[in-house]
């Protein structure tokens, strides 16, 4: 089973450790430099990052997941119960 996340990538990718590939395949492991690269300074909008693209008008989102069990889905939701619509 997974769960997904979405969200601000500064926020998002401190919660990663790895990354796929095309393929879905696990490839670089989220290092803070790699962390770096991808987010970018806040100050240099002309490097290809998240910054530059938020700073040209674009909506930047990260999406994540995680396997879980059903035993941790039980307890994610017991202590943060899904009211339906």
């Amino acid at each position: 089973m997974r769960i997904y996340v979405k969200g601000a990538p500064e926020e998002v990718t401190r919660l990663c450790m790895t990354t796929l590939d095309a393929n879905g395949s696990p490839t670089v492991a989220f290092s803070n430099d790699y962390r770096e690269k991808l987010i970018g300074p806040e100050q240099d909008i002309n490097s290809p990052n998240i910054h530059s693209m938020a700073a040209e008008g674009l909506k930047v989102l990260s999406f994540a997941f995680k396997e879980i069990s059903q035993q941790d889905l039980n307890e994610i939701t017991s202590r943060h119960p899904v009211e339906s619509p």
